[in-house]
């Protein structure tokens, strides 16, 4: 289960455009990276990170860097090792605070996220809107089906690939499990994050 997690995260179906997590085999331009490195005139000039974030203050601190017109570049040859969650409800929750901590500091008047971290929000936000709906309006039962239907297409796909690349098929019985806990642990938490701003939470 670890490594089906670990495969999750470096894949990009499971890490989107996350380049420092699906990899790249030349240097190229970013939009964050981990543990990144900085010199110190980067920090006065733009600032520090913003402790008021429970997480992705890295993410936002280079967000504020590229509007300050600064670039950040990821090297291939830097390699960082990564100790994922070890069992489905431990990842779950993991994603679920993930994707909290993209919505909620917007409570704070701070974004820490571009338009890939939303795609979790926006597909668990159109699953559960379209099969709410499709009680009262038939119609929305066939949005609700089809958004369902492509999203197992393209999970089972991504879990077959990984399976013929690991020359193990006991992956294509656990990815889409994986895969699933990432995208609506993600989703739900960003949609709790929401919420507790709508309340004033």
């Amino acid at each position: 289960m670890a490594k089906a997690i670990a495969l999750c995260l470096s894949h990009q179906f499971g890490a989107g455009g996350s380049y420092f997590r699906t990899g790249s085999k030349k240097p190229r331009w970013v939009d964050t990276v981990f543990g990144g490195c900085y010199r110190r005139e980067v920090f006065e000039k733009i600032g520090l990170f913003n402790e008021n974030l429970i997480r992705n203050q890295d993410f936002e601190f280079n967000l504020r860097l590229r509007r300050a017109g600064g670039k950040i570049l990821l090297v291939p040859n830097i390699v960082s090792y990564y100790y994922p969650k070890s069992n489905l409800r431990d990842f779950f929750m993991h994603n679920f605070k993930d994707g909290f901590s993209i919505t909620h500091p917007l409570k704070l008047g701070v974004r820490a996220f571009s338009w890939r971290h939303l795609m979790p929000l926006i597909f668990v936000l159109g699953l559960t809107g379209t099969g709410i709906l499709g009680i009262f309006f038939p119609i929305f039962v066939w949005f609700f089906l089809v958004i369902l239907g492509l999203y197992l297409l393209v999970n089972f796909y991504f879990s077959c690939e990984i399976s013929i690349k690991e020359k193990n098929w006991k992956y294509f019985f656990v990815m889409p499990t994986v895969f699933a806990a990432r995208h609506i642990g993600y989703g739900l938490g960003s949609i709790w994050g929401l919420i507790l701003i709508i309340f004033k939470k």
